[in-house]
């Protein structure tokens, strides 16, 4: 695709640049607030330098494609300066996971192509994300121009695009953190759990790790009903019990709330995967006993 401007270049717009620049897309602008990102951006893109460009001269900007990587809240105020001369029949697009096309409504009203697009992966660094988007999913709604130009975006970066209706964009996103940002949140329940064995949190990490990464491998290959392990997956009340035991005045009580309500869930795949009837709801009745005592 040629003429990308890029408006942000923080982790994800920085990662974008560079993986666009090498997979030979015409980075023409960069637009930052702070110039020190946006030059080293540049100083990595030796063979296609694109120009630097301050957020207040952003009406010289004139690409044919716009990519609003900024953050969140910066998005509707970024979309109205750029109505404020756009051209119309501009693509612009965003990068925001929760928030939809529709926080340019602005630009649609000047006859722009407007949408959004997500990659679903996770950038703690713009030079080491740069080389992540093969293979990731990336989220894309909006109208029929925009979601063209974000599929071909995501098609040169070696990604697979998949398109939503704009309504789901949030139940989207829900599920995106739920997948990602929870599981971080659930891994360091149980990083909680083995320090209160007596174990530094840095080996209970490490020890950990090994039994994550195998669970993923399981979710690879099989639906979440079949990858079920364990305790809840044989509905052994018995075992239920002797946790909660051993969880209690060892952890915080917030560990023991989050690990009764996945608990709850994990007898729902255990049925679903066929466990006995009478152990499954033996299990659910101690799980709900559990929640009321904890009332």
């Amino acid at each position: 695709m040629e003429g990308i401007s890029i408006i942000g270049p923080g982790r994800l717009g920085g990662a974008l640049a560079l993986a666009l620049n090498r997979s030979g897309n015409l980075v023409e602008s960069i637009v930052y607030r702070t110039p020190g990102a946006a030059i080293l951006l540049r100083d990595a893109m030796r063979n296609n330098e694109p120009r630097l460009v301050s957020f207040d001269a952003l009406d010289e900007i004139a690409a044919p494609v716009i990519l609003i990587t900024s953050a969140d809240p910066e998005i509707a105020g970024i979309a109205a300066v750029l109505a404020e001369f756009v051209t119309p029949g501009t693509i612009v697009l965003h990068t925001s996971g929760s928030l939809s096309s529709d926080i340019l409504s602005g630009l649609r009203a000047k006859d722009c192509s407007t949408g959004s697009m997500h990659p679903l992966v996770s950038i703690s660094d713009p030079i080491l994300g740069a080389d992540r988007f093969g293979g990731v999913y990336f989220c894309i709604e909006g109208d029929a121009a925009a979601v063209d130009a974000a599929t071909e975006i995501a098609a040169a970066l070696g990604a697979r695009p998949f398109a939503i209706a704009t309504n789901f964009k949030q139940l989207y996103h829900a599920a995106a953190v739920t997948a990602s940002g929870h599981l971080v949140t659930v891994i360091n329940v149980a990083i909680e759990m083995l320090t209160a064995c007596g174990i530094e949190e840095s080996t209970a990490k490490e020890v950990l790790m090994p039994l994550v990464f195998s669970t993923l491998e399981n979710l690879r290959t099989q639906t979440p009903t079949q990858a079920l392990t364990g305790t809840f997956a044989r509905a052994d009340a018995d075992a239920f019990d002797r946790h909660m035991t051993a969880m209690s005045g060892r952890i915080s009580g917030e560990a023991i709330d989050i690990y009764l309500a996945i608990a709850e869930r994990s007898v729902h795949l255990a049925e679903m995967q066929g466990v006995d009837a009478e152990a499954a709801s033996a299990i659910r009745n101690r799980i709900s006993i559990a929640k009321k005592n904890r009332e």
